[in-house]
């Protein structure tokens, strides 16, 4: 009689830890990403749910519609030479740059590769090698390779401009590249090739001294350029879903011509920053889309106490704080005020570092998809 209590209990109990998908998927979709990797050797079932691509887009939509989704959204901090092994990924939403950051895996860099980064959409990096692009999706690991377009035939850092971004229409990534003042390639990664955009009587040549990489927000990707054709300063912008280029005027009263001036996202606006002058960082903020009267020199950063006089923001955390470069290897972090935070260096590179935000995201490319093996035992 106990040995049967015991087989209905024990029968009782699996039945208890059961749970239909329907009610499963709502639960996991809140995890991060790091989390449904490690839970993806579960079970089969657990394997096949995480793995579908359905999976992968509610996931990234949900961390991006929510009010927490900076929770998702991390800082890639990469040496720009030699340190590449102190590639970080960083919480930039915490007190502390100390205590919340982890090293990434980049062994399939090539050694002294310096790579630099060009773009970041949908939680993929755009990199630039010396040979080659290459797509990386720090949170899964997961890369792809692009050659360069074939007319290009000048070393990359010659560029004049350079974007990544995501056709929803078309489901689709794209990276937009410049060579000379006219001459603009896009690449698909759906159709895994290079076609030239055409642009009527039009020139540009990067204005920013700091990167010639496109600042993206809603599907356009922005440039900090000056037209030869008009002889002004303005925002050069091209959109990834209707393929076309548009100008954004800049404030009546900015003056580009500092040491250091380029656009950046600033509460998730476009914004422009000058520095270099009299140790002070403006940040200028386009409260209206397009509108050039609603540009507000929002915030004046007074970087006297900063350990190199010089703040290239980056991105704002989810109290507003700010975060950027200091020119060199160190991460600064400053109040809506201009007051110094935090500040950390995390290498010795000579040439410096570069940062990136992206979003945690569990999107996959095509290489990646059949890497993976699900685990044996089924639940």
């Amino acid at each position: 009689m106990k040995k049967k209590k015991n087989m209905k209990k024990k029968k009782n109990m699996k039945k208890a830890h059961y749970l239909p998908d329907e009610m499963i998927i709502p639960l996991i979709l809140r995890l991060p990403v790091k989390s449904l990797l490690r839970f993806k050797c579960v079970s089969k079932s657990w394997f096949s749910i995480i793995s579908d691509p359905h999976f992968a887009i509610s996931h990234f939509d949900l961390a991006t519609a929510s009010s927490t989704h900076h929770h998702h959204n991390r800082l890639v901090y990469f040496p720009l030479l030699t340190y590449v092994s102190q590639t970080r990924c960083i919480d930039f939403d915490s007190s502390s740059f100390f205590y919340n950051d982890h090293p990434l895996e980049v062994r399939f860099l090539p050694r002294f590769s310096s790579p630099k980064i060009r773009g970041s959409c949908r939680g993929v990096l755009l990199l630039c090698l010396s040979s080659n692009l290459c797509l990386w999706n720090p949170s899964t690991g997961a890369i792809k390779l692009l050659s360069f377009p074939p007319i290009f035939s000048i070393c990359f850092s010659y560029f004049s401009f350079c974007g990544f971004g995501y056709d929803p229409s078309t489901d689709d990534y794209l990276v937009v590249l410049s060579e000379l003042e006219s001459c603009f390639e896009l690449f698909s990664l759906r159709a895994n090739s290079w076609n030239q955009i055409e642009i009527t009587n039009l020139r540009y040549v990067s204005v920013s001294c700091v990167t010639k990489t496109g600042i993206l927000l809603d599907g356009i990707v922005h440039w900090l350029a000056y037209s030869n054709d008009f002889r002004v300063n303005l925002i050069l912008a091209f959109d990834f879903v209707e393929r076309s280029f548009l100008e954004l005027p800049l404030p009546s009263d900015f003056n580009p011509d500092f040491i250091y001036s380029d656009v950046c996202l600033i509460g998730g606006l476009l914004s422009l920053y000058v520095t270099g002058g009299y140790n002070v960082t403006e940040i200028w903020v386009m409260q209206e889309y397009k509108v050039q009267s609603s540009w507000t020199k929002s915030i004046v950063v007074a970087t006297d106490d900063f350990p190199r006089q010089i703040f290239s923001p980056i991105c704002t955390t989810l109290s507003g704080d700010i975060v950027g470069l200091d020119g060199n290897t160190g991460l600064v972090k400053c109040n809506a005020k201009g007051h110094l935070l935090d500040y950390r260096s995390y290498c010795v590179d000579p040439l410096g570092c570069q940062a990136v935000v992206y979003t945690e995201s569990l999107f996959q490319l095509p290489e990646q998809a059949a890497r993976d093996d699900p685990p044996n035992d089924e639940a």
